[in-house]
């Protein structure tokens, strides 16, 4: 891989928008009907940044039990970070996300960044989990980065690849074009 590109882990619950995150960063459009995903499936993200394009292809982990921890262990090669995505409305999901950073962090040793992004920060009524609360599990689980994003409106979308492309390349100026 070159200098710009960046292999990532996506994981997290069952429903939490992960799929639906990267058909968003692909297409611009928001999926409304669900539909789980099978294993895993691969997609190769674009992202036109000032130190040019940077390519990310994100493994995109299903959430359900039966894809259990030897399949999702079979892929974790040459991965260069990993967002563990749950949903703001839903504690049981953010407290599920413990399960996969612990996962991720025993396997890789803590050497692999992990970056926490709650999901559905539009739907304000219905949120569950407070900042705080975020803050506090950004800090307790060592996370780089703790990042709310809605896939519906597209508020803050790219914001988890931008910190990651920052981090990687020890550069907090770069942006995206």
């Amino acid at each position: 891989m070159s200098v710009n590109e960046y292999r990532i882990l996506l994981l997290g619950s069952s429903g939490v928008g992960k799929s639906t995150y990267v058909n968003k960063l692909i297409t611009g459009n928001f999926e409304t009907c669900y539909r789980a995903t099978d294993a895993v499936y691969i997609s190769e993200i674009n992202v036109e940044t000032t130190i040019g394009n940077v390519k990310f292809n994100i493994l995109d982990f299903a959430g359900q039990e039966m894809y259990c921890d030897d399949y999702r262990k079979g892929h974790y090669f040459n991965i260069d970070a990993v967002i563990i995505m749950f949903d703001l409305t839903s504690k049981l999901s953010f407290v599920n996300s413990r399960y996969f950073v612990e996962e991720v962090q025993k396997f890789f040793e803590d050497k692999v960044p992990c970056f926490l992004v709650a999901n559905k920060c539009d739907y304000t009524a219905s949120i569950k989990i407070t900042d705080k609360m975020l803050q506090t599990e950004c800090r307790k689980q060592k996370y780089y980065d703790g990042i709310k994003i809605s896939t519906k409106t597209g508020e803050n979308l790219k914001q988890p690849l931008l910190s990651i492309i920052r981090l990687l390349q020890d550069d907090e100026k770069i942006d995206i074009v």
